[in-house]
């Protein structure tokens, strides 16, 4: 059996508190982790991170995002071993679609990668022979 698992996002909505939002949160992780083993595959904890997004209403009375205080999340490996899953801040950047952003909108980090990308792009022409027929 030939199987693809997009891995890149898995998101729980639920509308709880701790020590629930942990639960589900764990749960999601096994089922994932469950889901890759069926298919001969293995889920690399290294790569794994959530975010709880929590709000909170600041000193101007508007709601903003802030960040879980709450336990870390272990998920087991399959010598029973716990295995810690990165926990991200709010205004941590990750890549989404080929989109780097944080989901309180911070854009420090979106334009830092846009920047390396930028960088990248332009250093590969500067060291790139071009022919005449492909300027």
């Amino acid at each position: 059996m030939l199987a693809y698992i997009d891995d890149t996002r898995k998101f729980n909505n639920l509308n709880t508190k701790y020590p629930e939002i942990h639960k589900n949160v764990l749960e999601d992780l096994v089922t994932w982790q469950n889901i890759s083993n069926i298919i001969a595959g293995k889920l690399n904890v290294a790569k794994c991170g959530y975010y709880i997004l929590q709000w909170q209403y600041n000193t101007k009375g508007y709601l903003e995002m802030t960040n879980d205080t709450n336990p870390d999340i272990f998920l087991q490996n399959e010598k029973n071993d716990p295995q810690k899953i990165t926990k991200h801040e709010v205004n941590h950047a990750s890549k989404y679609l080929g989109i780097t952003t944080a989901p309180n909108g911070d854009k420090h980090h979106t334009i830092q990668a846009l920047r390396k990308i930028c960088s990248t792009f332009s250093y590969k022409l500067k060291i790139t022979t071009l022919t005449p027929d492909e300027t």
